[in-house]
């Protein structure tokens, strides 16, 4: 029980990350489905095969974010924590909604720092820099086919509340933040992350898409209303790495 529970900290942790480049011949539109997917020992001496077959089972079904995209919007749903939460980038302004709420969505917040960075040119030098001093890694020539879409490989280094992951096989869609397995420092990689390894006590676990399915580009999951809503605003961070925590400094932007 004691390794579930660490296991699902570290994960929920990671819930943040998504989205850069629908590429040609790939879909304008589409949804995707996640769910544990494989693991596999890699020291006998730190788990039993029944221990690993056990928590792999125990996993399935708690981490099972969605996925929605057409050419305006990235929509992703997920519940953790006993709350539930919606988010909607929109493609063009680059400013994250992020809708949260226990049993039902009750507050949005507004966070703009995809939009802050667009032609800040010192943000984007201290982006590289914090993601240097975090060991985000990618590796651009790397790449490899997941249900269709090209993806190449992205590594990081363990920081507070958030473990090294040993692979992260992320799928280009432009200027689209890591939504799927976030954390404070979701805007330092760009793309939707298909699958994800990571090791854990002996045992590597594999997490990513296991359904791919069409939707219509007009679909209700992609309908924006803010109407009865708490609204808040993260302020985007000056990215001043003082641990986990960072020096917020800038004005949201909300057009």
């Amino acid at each position: 029980m004691k390794k579930r529970i660490r296991l699902s900290v570290t994960i929920y942790t990671l819930f943040f990350c998504v989205l850069s480049l629908i590429g040609y011949g790939q879909p304008k539109a589409g949804h995707f489905k996640y769910d544990v997917i494989s693991y596999e020992i890699i020291d006998t001496s730190e788990v039993s095969a029944s221990d690993a077959a056990e928590l792999f089972e125990w996993w399935k079904g708690k981490f099972s974010p969605e996925v929605y995209f057409n050419n305006s919007w990235i929509v992703v749903l997920q519940t953790k924590n006993g709350g539930i939460s919606k988010s909607m980038y929109n493609r063009k302004s680059r400013i994250l909604y992020a809708y949260y709420g226990k049993d039902v969505l009750t507050g949005v917040r507004i966070d703009s720092i995809q939009a802050l960075k667009r032609n800040d040119k010192v943000l984007i030098a201290a982006i590289d820099t914090l993601k240097s001093d975090l060991q985000v890694i990618e590796y651009p020539k790397e790449k490899k086919r997941i249900h269709g879409y090209t993806c190449h490989k992205v590594t990081k280094g363990g920081i507070i509340n958030s473990p090294a992951l040993d692979e992260i096989w992320l799928a280009k869609f432009a200027h689209v933040p890591d939504l799927i397995f976030p954390n404070e420092i979701y805007f330092l990689i760009e793309g939707i992350p298909l699958e994800i390894r990571q090791e854990f006590e002996g045992i590597k676990f594999t997490w990513g898409v296991m359904e791919v399915n069409p939707v219509m580009e007009d679909d209700d999951i992609f309908n924006f209303d803010m109407n009865g809503y708490e609204v808040s605003f993260v302020d985007t961070p000056k990215l001043t790495y003082e641990g986990i925590h960072f020096i917020r400094t800038f004005e949201p932007k909300t057009d």
